[in-house]
C-alpha cells in the first residue's frame, strides 16, 4: 500500500490530521508504518505558483492509480470524510470525491469520521498486501 502525502509529513500530519485529535495522529503512525509513504514535493517539485497542494495531490493520485492499475482492472477509493459537499476546499475528500465521480470509471465508498472504529490495525496485514 502507498500513501501519497500533499505536504512534507510532519506538516501533513500538522494540518489535515493533527485536528481531529491525538488518536488520529496515532493511527496515522500506525498507517504509514505499513506503507510506503512519498511526499509531493520530493516526487514533483513544487508546484505551480498558485496551485493548492491538496488539489495537486488528489489529481496526483488518481493519475498514479490510473496509471498503475492498468486497462483490465477495477480501482476503489476510500474516503474518511463527513460527506460535507463543500467545506473542505480545494483539494479537500469532497474534491477528492467529485473528481472520481467526473471519471466515471472509479468506485468511490466514504467512510463517516466518528465512524472510523471498525477499521482497525488489525486490517493493514489485508491492505498492505494489495
Amino acid at each position: 500500500m502507498r500513501v501519497l502525502l500533499a505536504l512534507p509529513r510532519a506538516q501533513f500530519v500538522a494540518k489535515s490530521v493533527a485536528f481531529a485529535g491525538y488518536d488520529w495522529v496515532q493511527r496515522f503512525d500506525r498507517l504509514t508504518d505499513h506503507c510506503e509513504v512519498a511526499e509531493q514535493t520530493s516526487r514533483l517539485g513544487d508546484p505551480p505558483a498558485g496551485f493548492d497542494v491538496f488539489s495537486r495531490c488528489n489529481l496526483w493520485i488518481l493519475n498514479t492509480a490510473r496509471v498503475e492499475i492498468g486497462p483490465n482492472s477495477h480501482l476503489f477509493s476510500i474516503l474518511v470524510w463527513d460527506e460535507k459537499p463543500t467545506g473542505d476546499g480545494p483539494g479537500g475528500p469532497s474534491d477528492f470525491a467529485e473528481r472520481v465521480r467526473q471519471l466515471g470509471v472509479l468506485s468511490v465508498s466514504s467512510i463517516r469520521q466518528n465512524s472510523w472504529s471498525h477499521l482497525e490495525d488489525r486490517n493493514l496485514g489485508y491492505w498492505a498486501k494489495r
